[in-house]
Parts: structure tokens; C-alpha cells; sequence
């Protein structure tokens, strides 16, 4: 998808080689990424490494949408913009079956890869309408390959492994009258790793090149850490085209992602002279994201001229990393046995919670034929607590050698966003327009809490900086 939406979006970053969006931005700034209107990036999200584009399957998708810069409808850090997916409708016919198979081959790979270098996905979707019904339903299979370089080479498959993936997505509609939808949607994909095991090596000019291991024995895993990566959302959504002479819309969303990494081997590269003091020659990165919402909103035009929306939306999320750092013995490489005791447990990334609560008005105003006017202001508020603990990469050591232990935090920010624009219908085919807009952001919270003073105190409401970003167009 991000491969995609690089090439489809103007002023999007470029691809980056994995499905990771923290490198990538819309004209700079941070978009807002929704599908069907549940939110997949929020506030103070940003930096976590979870993909937000891996989300869901491509071949549920009909079309994109996408809103340049801050606006007051959709906040929650969106400054740079909106990018909204959205999901197929169901069929108009009582059941429709479509039936997709693909195939994706590198013939130029080293044959070091073997059958790495060829992939497939079988996508099986149903739908219909029945009176006042109607159903969309998908599941689909990929043989997830690997990324291969101009050089014929495979791009990190430490990190970024080969894994099979099995996406369910279920969509059913209710029209209790004509004038009213209830719509309930639920997707979740399943990652699992196809078992080969890989190291890496760094080439003179920076490249992380892949090789599979020549030790093919699979890992032992305990019960407790065997891999996994498992995403899902649910989406509840009601809508009524005409109450009180306007259109009401209700929706409840959630989401979570569970993941358990592989066992990272990186001995070998720590036998290299500019290993870093402290840093870890093995471990498995364990995360979890849990997050949930409701939105209501409330649109009225008045004597054809003036359309105002207006409404509430929140969100809570919650996230989790750690890394468990294991003490291999010497006949490791023989018995592959990662169920031993783990020598030390610490942070992957600092762990935090944030609840986001907006409240918007945009009102737009039809002057003549040619000319609009539009303003709108959003209220947004912010409460988040960051865990104590220290990073497994940290490089701060303390008087004993251990990497040091921050004191995390909590505090609340808020923030008053406003905008303004005109647009002018020159000619048939040209359209003069200008806007200003203020976007609110606070930074990525799992990264701040390493990057002040071990000691530093992140408590009250100014500890965290929140952005207050104007953006000016014409």
C-alpha cells in the first residue's frame, strides 16, 4: 500500500521499503490515515514502528481520498492532511463471486533465495443484496515475499521476514427505512512466518544485505514467546440522511495489533569494533496496541447557501513494546533452544497511553455561483501517561554500566485550531482559491521520554510541547 499511495498522491514520500509509515509524510507534515473512517495513526502516535498500512488487505479497497492540509474535521495530529480509504460496496445482485489469483516472480534473484523469489496471493470475495441486507465478505492469502534491490539483492530480512498472511474482512448493511444505514464492519489479518532463518550484513556503502542462514535448524520457541502478528479492527457505524432536515452520523470503532518478533541473531555484527557499548547481540521485540473511538457529527444546509457540520470525536490508544534479551549457551547453534530464561527484560520502546477528545464546527457559505467562503475552529484536548523503564538500545550508561532507567510521566495539552478560505470560479476551467489552516500535534510519545535527560521530569502540562501548525495556500 505504501508502495501505492507514493505513486498515487502527490506530495507523499517516497517508498521506503517496508510497510513502516514513520518516514513518510504528506507535503512534510504528519497525515491521518482512516479507513471507513476508523482511524489507523493518532495523536502523538508517531515513531512506534507499527504499520499502519499493513493494516488491511488492498483488495477490499475501492478508492482513496485525500485532504491537504489541517482541517478542522479530522485532527488528532493531522497536519499535513487526510488520506481516507475506503472499502467495496456489495453487490446490487443477490450474490456475486469474484475469484482472484496472482503471481509475482524475481527471475534476476541469486538462487541463493530458491523459491523466495516467487510469490502468489488467491483473494476470494462474495457479496450481495437482500431486501434490506446487503454483504461484502473477503479473505485472501498472500505468500508474502521479500523486497529485492536493483542489485538483485533481498533488503534486510532480519527485521523484515517472509511471512504468510491471511486477511478475513466482513462488511454487513441494515436499512431499517430508507433514510437510515447500519453498517458493521470487522477485519483481521494473521502473519505467519514461513520458518527460514536469515542474517545480515552491512556492505561498504551502508546497504543491509540479507542471506539465509546456513544453519536451517528452526528456532525453539516457548510457549511464550512463539511469533505472532496478529491485526484487527471493528467498525459500527449508523447514519440518517434526514433528521430534523440534516444528515447524523454515529460511529464506534476499536483496533489492536499483537506482535511478537522472530529471535533476532545480530552476534555477528557484535563481534565488530563499533558495536555499541550496551546495545544487545540477540533478543525478541514484543508489542501490543489497543485502541478504541466514537464519532458523532451533524450536517444542516440552510436556504441552499450555508452547509454546517458539526461534532465530537474521541480516541483512546494504549501501547506496549519490550525486549527480552536471552543468554545463549554454547551449543545455542545447535540446540536453537530460545525458550531459556531471559537474561534481562527492558524497553523496545517507552510505553504510554493518550486520550484525544476534538470538538469541531466548519461552516461553508455560497456567496454567488463563483464564489465560496468557508471557516471553521476545532477544540482538541490531550491527556497521556508515559512508563518509566529504560530502552534496550539505550546508549546513556549509568555508574554500573546498565543502560539508565527513565522516570516517564503524564500531563494534558490543548489546543485551539482555526481556518479560513475563498475560492473564486475565474472561468469554467479555472478556479482561484486561498485558505489558511492550523493544524495540533504533539510528538510521538514513545520516543520523547529518550530523548531528554535521564533525570528530566515529563509531569504537568508543559513537559510535552504540542505544535500548533499554520498552513497557508493559495
Amino acid at each position: 500500500i505504501n508502495d501505492l499511495v507514493s505513486l498515487a498522491i502527490p506530495g507523499f514520500g517516497p517508498p521506503i521499503q517496508n510497510d513502516i509509515v514513520r518516514a513518510q509524510s504528506l507535503r512534510g507534515r504528519d497525515p491521518q490515515i482512516l479507513i471507513d473512517g476508523v482511524p489507523l495513526d493518532f495523536n502523538g502516535g508517531g515513531g512506534s514502528g507499527l504499520s499502519v498500512f499493513a493494516k488491511f488487505d488492498p483488495e477490499i479497497i475501492s478508492r482513496l481520498e485525500v485532504l491537504y492540509g489541517p482541517n478542522t474535521v479530522y485532527g488528532a495530529g493531522a497536519t499535513g492532511g487526510v488520506i481516507q480509504f475506503f472499502t467495496k460496496d456489495a453487490s446490487e445482485d443477490p450474490f456475486e463471486l469474484r475469484v482472484r489469483q496472482q503471481f509475482t516472480t524475481f527471475p534476476d534473484a541469486p538462487d541463493i533465495y530458491g523459491d523466495l523469489a516467487l510469490s502468489s496471493k488467491t483473494t476470494l470475495q462474495a457479496s450481495g443484496t437482500l431486501s434490506l441486507f446487503d454483504y461484502f465478505l473477503s479473505y485472501s492469502f498472500d505468500s508474502v515475499n521479500g523486497v529485492y534491490d536493483a542489485e538483485g539483492d533481498l533488503n534486510n530480512p532480519v527485521f523484515y521476514g517472509f511471512e504468510d498472511e491471511k486477511t478475513y474482512f466482513a462488511k454487513i448493511g441494515f436499512y431499517p427505512t430508507p433514510e437510515q444505514r447500519l453498517e458493521g464492519s470487522f477485519n483481521f489479518i494473521e502473519l505467519i512466518e514461513d520458518g527460514r532463518v536469515f542474517t545480515s550484513s552491512i556492505t561498504d556503502d551502508g546497504r543491509a544485505i540479507g542471506q539465509e542462514d546456513p544453519n536451517q535448524t528452526p528456532f525453539n520457541y516457548g510457549s511464550d514467546n512463539e511469533p505472532i502478528n496478529e491485526k484487527e479492527f471493528y467498525n459500527l457505524r449508523y447514519t440518517h440522511d434526514n433528521l430534523f432536515g440534516g444528515e447524523f452520523a454515529a460511529q464506534v470503532f476499536g483496533r489492536s495489533e499483537d506482535r511478537i518478533s522472530s529471535f533476532i541473531d545480530l552476534r555477528a555484527n557484535a563481534a565488530s569494533p563499533t558495536w555499541p557499548t550496551g546495545w544487545p547481540d540477540n533478543y525478541q521485540s514484543f508489542f501490543t496496541d489497543e485502541g478504541d473511538g466514537y464519532r458523532l457529527q451533524y450536517s444542516r444546509a440552510f436556504a441552499d447557501k450555508v452547509n454546517e457540520l458539526v461534532g465530537i470525536d474521541y480516541q483512546e490508544q494504549e501501547r506496549s513494546s519490550e525486549a527480552i534479551v536471552y543468554g545463549l549457551g554454547a551449543d545455542f547453534d545447535e540446540t536453537r533452544d530460545v525458550s531459556v530464561a531471559p537474561v534481562r527484560t527492558d524497553l523496545f520502546l517507552f510505553p504510554f497511553r493518550v486520550e484525544t477528545t476534538g470538538y469541531f464546527l466548519q461552516a461553508d457559505y455560497e456567496a454567488t455561483p463563483r464564489l465560496r467562503f468557508s471557516a471553521g475552529v476545532r477544540q482538541e484536548d490531550v491527556e497521556f501517561e508515559i512508563g518509566a523503564g529504560r530502552r534496550v538500545f539505550e546508549r546513556t550508561l549509568d555508574a554500573t554500566g546498565a543502560q539508565v532507567s527513565r522516570p516517564g510521566g503524564f500531563g494534558s495539552n490543548n489546543g485551539t485550531a482555526f481556518n479560513v478560505g475563498v475560492s473564486y470560479d475565474a472561468v469554467d476551467w479555472l478556479t482561484v482559491y486561498g485558505s489558511f489552516a492550523q493544524g495540533f500535534e504533539i510528538p510521538a510519545l514513545s520516543v520523547v521520554a529518550g530523548q531528554v535527560p535521564p533525570d528530566a521530569s515529563l509531569q504537568g502540562d508543559d513537559a510535552v510541547e504540542p505544535q500548533i501548525v499554520d498552513n497557508y495556500e493559495i
